[in-house]
């Protein structure tokens, strides 16, 4: 049966779409030049421009032929329930459709609502995360806030499977913060090792929690690590090993083309292969590839940097006794994580880390401490004031309007922030 809360969620990632589709393409007018696989389409057939993402290709032929699927042209076979649902999807739109649309539309619809499942779940578990039991206005403006993340409202037009690396975070943190004891239920563990057959970094926040609530409870049972990690590798080893069985071969395309964090395993056995860019794969190297990226992306989001400082230093004396530092531990392991892949493209990566402990905290700091419309409206702003893949190319923000907007909205709640704590009469900040 769907709550009332669940209807009004569905109901508010459905508006959140059309919005966003909206404000970035009609009246933003997104531009995908600053990222070289993207570009823009007008479709006659549905009256609307439409961003296509050079993934489309091995997405669109992996989710309609079982033998692409399995061929080394596939980047993608180590995503198999993300292929399946779409293949799902796609049956499901050519049936409600009576096959009257394109073959390309009906992919193309398939993805929107993978895209709007993953949202409607990340907005579910935030929910949950925050113990939020009525979706009031500054409610709605939180979960606004959280779907507005640049990347993740840019991927809801694209067949990325990135998005779920925030549904990742926000489940591992509202896991830490509900379990009451060190060793949750086996549920957990298997639902994580399900979710690396959607996207395979589902297996480090498995680990991540492990090592968390280890630190936390200051204690590590060998049995518990051993069952819990065989948990996590499970549904993988399971489905490598009905590939093993059957007429096909096992191909992962990371490490067969980009050495992705098996360079390192390469160079400690003493295999010398060769991959598709090595400038980064060596110890003298990979540190300071990742820390070019780091940097730029710093430079990038400097603004958001600066208002997430004040917030800390205005909620220094509480911040830390919560729950905020499970967000700083998940978001530095993470990156630590991510650092040693030895692939390091402009803002993909590190956003995954840095990216979501800037953005989420600001939205944690203002729904624990502050609960202030103006304070979200700040943020959303922001969050449009990056433009449309920008960062994916340029290291350093041009201020725009909507920059300036911000800066000034957060300002105007900095003051009055101010005058009612000095006043005595600081409660909630609307």
């Amino acid at each position: 049966m769907i709550t009332k809360k669940t209807f009004y969620l569905l109901s508010l990632t459905f508006l959140y779409f059309l919005a966003s589709y909206s404000i970035e393409f009609l009246i933003l007018g997104a531009d995908s030049s600053f990222f070289w696989c993207v570009s823009t389409n007008f479709f006659e057939s549905i009256n609307a421009t439409l961003p296509i993402h050079c993934d489309e290709g091995p997405y669109r032929q992996a989710s309609g032929s079982l033998e692409f699927f399995f061929s080394e042209n596939n980047p993608y076979q180590k995503r198999p329930l993300y292929i399946l649902l779409i293949t799902s999807l796609r049956k499901l739109v050519s049936i409600l459709t009576f096959g009257m649309i394109s073959e390309y539309i009906e992919f193309r619809l398939a993805m929107i609502i993978v895209q709007y499942i993953i949202l409607f779940l990340i907005g579910l578990n935030a929910l949950k995360y925050f113990k939020i039991e009525k979706i009031d206005f500054k409610n709605i403006l939180l979960l606004i806030t959280l779907f507005s993340i640049p990347n993740i409202r840019w991927n809801l037009l694209f067949p990325s499977h990135g998005n779920i690396t925030l549904l990742l975070f926000i489940y591992t943190l509202r896991k830490m913060n509900d379990d009451k004891t060190f060793y949750t239920k086996s549920s957990f563990f298997i639902l994580i090792g399900t979710a690396s057959l959607f996207h395979r970094s589902a297996i480090i926040y498995g680990f991540v929690y492990i090592i968390i609530r280890s630190f936390n409870n200051k204690e590590l049972n060998l049995f518990e690590l051993f069952k819990n990690s065989f948990l996590i590798f499970l549904p993988t080893t399971l489905y490598e090993t009905i590939i093993y069985f059957s007429n096909y071969n096992s191909y992962d395309w990371n490490r067969e083309v980009y050495g992705q964090f098996y360079w390192l395993i390469d160079l400690i056995s003493g295999n010398n292969k060769i991959y598709h860019d090595m400038s980064c794969q060596q110890l003298e190297t990979f540190l300071n590839c990742s820390w070019t990226v780091t940097r730029n992306y710093i430079s990038y989001f400097a603004i958001g940097i600066f208002l997430f400082a004040f917030l800390i230093v205005f909620n220094s004396k509480k911040i830390f006794e919560t729950n905020f530092s499970n967000i700083f531990y998940v978001s530095l392991i993470i990156y630590v994580f991510w650092s040693f892949q030895g692939l390091y493209p402009n803002f993909r990566f590190v956003n995954y880390s840095l990216g979501y402990f800037i953005f989420f905290s600001l939205i944690y700091i203002n729904f624990k401490y502050h609960r202030s419309i103006l304070l979200s409206l700040a943020i959303l702003t922001y969050e449009f004031s990056i433009y449309y893949l920008e960062p994916y190319f340029v290291t350093r923000l041009e201020p725009n309007f909507l920059t300036f907007s911000s800066v000034l909205l957060f300002f105007i709640f900095l003051v009055k922030l101010i005058y009612l704590r000095s006043s005595e009469k600081y409660e909630n900040i609307v």
